[in-house]
C-alpha cells in the first residue's frame, strides 16, 4: 500500500522541503502505518538535487524521486515506470507546502480512487484546485489553521552529535569570545539567533536588541544563517562605502552599538565595522558556518531571542520557547500568524494587563512593518517604540505562552486527524486492524513461528493490494519476505 507525498522546492529558499522531511518523518514515527509505504516525489526550480539527496538519505527512505526543472528535459520524470506504478496504485496523494503541483503530466497515472490532500505551508489559503486535491488543510496559528510544528523534545550540548562542522563553530565562538566553554561564554554574553533573507530587516534586528532599554549592556553575539554573500556587501555598503539610504540616516550612529564584528570559520579574516564611538555595544555576527540540524536546533536553546524570517525557523524558536522576532519574507501573506501570536499572547497573559500591553505592542503588525521596511524620519516613533518596549520581561515571560502553543496549537497532533480524513472506512479499518495484529504479536510470550502460517493466510491481514498473492504455498523465499514486512 502507498501514499504519494508530492514537494515544490521554490526559488525563496528550503523551507517547503523541510515542511515535507518533518511530516514525513511524522507519518514514517507512527505504528499504524508501517506497512504502508511512503514515497515523496519533489520538483526544485533552482537547486541541484544532490542539495537534498544527502538528506533524504539519512531518512532511511523507502524510496523517493526528485527532479530538477532544468533536467527534465534529459530525465523527465513522468516516463519513470515505476513511478507510474506507485500512482496508480497508492490510496492517496498530498501536496505538501507550496500550492503549485509541479508535474501536470503525472496526474493522468493516478489511482482514481485515491483521495488527494493539501497540506499548505503557514496560512497558505484553504481554497486549491479541486480537480486536483479534494483537502485543504494549510498549517498556521490563524483561525481555521491546523497549527504549526512542533516540538518540545530537548537535547542537551553532550547529548548532540556534533560533527566536523558543528566542532569548527564552537572552537571559534569560545575563541572569538575569550571564553573557556559554553557555561562561561552564557554569562559573558547575550546570544542570539538569526535568519533573514532581507538584510535590512537583519539590521534593523541588531538596532532593536542593542538599543532596547530593559536589556543588560552585555555585548552580543549572534548566530547567522541566512546568506553571507548579501550580508558582508550590505555590511560594507552602509558602513564602509555608506552609498546606501540607511547610512545616510541617524539611526546605527546614534546607536549604542560601538563596533559590529563579522567572523567567519577562517578567524584571521574577522572584519571589524566602527558604528558609533559613544556606543557601549559590540556585536560579534558569526555567519558563513554549516551546521549539522542537531546542533543548529540545539544553539537556540542558548538564545534570548531568535530573528526568524521563515516557517521553519519560527517553529525552532517557539519549540525551543525563545522569543521570536518574526518578520517574514513573505509579510504581507504571514500578517495572520503575527496577529494570532499577538491573540495568544494576551488570553496567556490576561492577569498582568501591562505586561499585556507590553505583547499587544510587540506583535502588533503596523509595528513591525513600519520599523522594519521603512526608511523615512516620520518613523522614529517607530524606533522609539522598540526602544522602549519591555523587552526582558517579554523574554522572562515568553515561556508560559510558548507551553500553550507547542500544547494548543501543535500541527502534529492533528496531522493523524489530516491522514484519515475522507480515507474509505473499510481502509482504516484494515489499518488498524494490521496494527492491532502486530501488537499481538509483540505482547504474545509464547513463541511466534510464521511458517505456521500459508503466504494466502498472512496477506489477509494486509489491506488488498498490499501484495501481490498467487497461492497459498508456504514456500520460505515467499514466507521471509513476508516475515520482512513484519519487522
Amino acid at each position: 500500500m502507498f501514499i504519494i507525498l508530492f514537494n515544490s522546492v521554490q526559488t525563496d529558499g528550503k523551507g517547503d522541503f523541510s515542511h515535507l522531511i518533518d511530516i514525513y518523518s511524522a507519518l514514517r514515527s507512527d505504528p499504524k502505518l508501517n506497512q504502508i509505504k511512503i514515497i515523496p516525489v519533489i520538483h526544485t526550480s533552482l537547486y541541484p538535487v544532490e542539495n537534498f539527496e544527502c538528506q533524504l538519505r539519512k531518512l532511511n527512505l523507502d524510496e523517493y524521486f526528485i527532479t530538477n526543472e532544468a533536467l527534465e528535459e534529459h530525465q523527465p520524470i513522468c516516463s519513470n515506470v515505476q513511478l507510474q506504478i506507485y500512482l496508480s496504485q497508492a490510496i492517496q496523494f498530498f501536496l505538501i507546502s507550496y500550492r503549485s503541483f509541479a508535474h501536470d503530466d503525472l496526474k493522468q497515472y493516478f489511482n482514481p480512487a485515491a483521495i488527494t490532500k493539501y497540506i499548505g505551508e503557514h496560512e497558505a489559503g484553504d481554497q486549491y484546485e479541486s480537480s486536483i486535491f479534494k483537502i485543504s488543510r494549510s498549517m498556521g496559528l490563524s483561525k481555521g489553521k491546523y497549527g504549526i510544528k512542533l516540538s518540545n523534545q530537548k537535547k542537551t550540548l553532550e547529548e548532540c552529535l556534533v560533527d566536523e562542522n558543528d566542532s569548527i563553530f564552537l572552537n571559534t565562538l569560545l575563541e572569538n569570545t575569550n571564553s573557556a566553554d559554553i557555561d562561561s561564554f552564557k554569562k559573558n554574553y547575550l546570544f542570539a539567533t538569526a535568519y533573514f533573507s532581507e538584510i535590512l530587516v537583519f539590521l534593523k534586528f541588531l538596532l532593536f536588541i542593542s538599543n532596547n532599554e530593559n536589556l543588560n549592556n552585555n555585548d552580543v553575539v549572534i548566530f547567522f544563517s541566512g546568506n553571507f554573500k548579501s550580508l558582508k556587501k550590505s555590511l560594507d555598503d552602509n558602513f564602509i562605502n555608506k552609498n546606501t539610504r540607511l547610512s545616510k540616516l541617524s539611526y546605527f550612529s546614534n546607536s549604542n552599538i560601538k563596533t559590529i564584528e563579522l567572523i567567519t570559520k577562517d578567524s584571521k579574516n574577522r572584519k571589524i565595522y566602527p558604528i558609533n564611538n559613544s556606543g557601549s555595544k559590540t556585536l560579534k555576527i558569526f555567519a558563513n558556518f554549516f551546521l549539522s540540524d542537531e546542533f543548529y536546533n540545539h544553539i537556540y536553546q542558548w538564545a534570548f531571542i531568535a530573528g526568524v524570517s521563515g516557517d521553519n525557523t519560527l517553529e525552532k524558536a517557539i519549540s525551543n520557547k525563545v522569543l521570536p522576532y518574526y518578520c517574514s519574507t513573505n509579510f504581507d501573506f504571514k500578517k495572520p500568524t503575527i496577529k494570532a501570536l499577538q491573540a495568544i499572547s494576551k488570553q496567556v497573559i490576561s492577569n498582568d494587563n501591562s505586561l499585556a500591553n507590553e505583547f499587544n505592542c510587540y506583535f502588533d503588525v503596523e509595528n513591525f512593518q513600519c520599523y522594519n521596511y521603512y526608511l523615512c524620519n516620520t518613523c522614529d516613533s517607530y524606533f522609539d517604540t522598540f526602544k522602549k518596549i519591555n523587552l526582558k520581561g517579554l523574554i522572562d515571560n515568553w515561556n508560559k505562552i510558548a507551553d500553550y502553543i507547542i500544547e494548543h496549537y501543535n500541527f502534529y497532533d492533528k496531522l493523524p486527524e489530516i491522514f484519515y480524513e475522507g480515507l474509505d472506512p473499510q481502509l482504516i479499518n484494515q489499518i488498524n486492524s494490521t496494527e492491532r495484529k502486530l501488537n499481538s504479536m509483540e505482547n504474545d510470550n509464547s513463541t511466534f513461528d510464521i511458517s505456521e502460517y500459508t503466504y494466502s493466510q498472512i496477506s489477509n491481514w494486509f489491506p488488498q493490494g498490499t501484495m501481490n498473492l498467487q497461492d497459498t504455498t508456504t514456500e520460505p523465499s515467499k514466507i521471509n519476505s513476508i516475515s520482512n514486512k513484519l519487522k
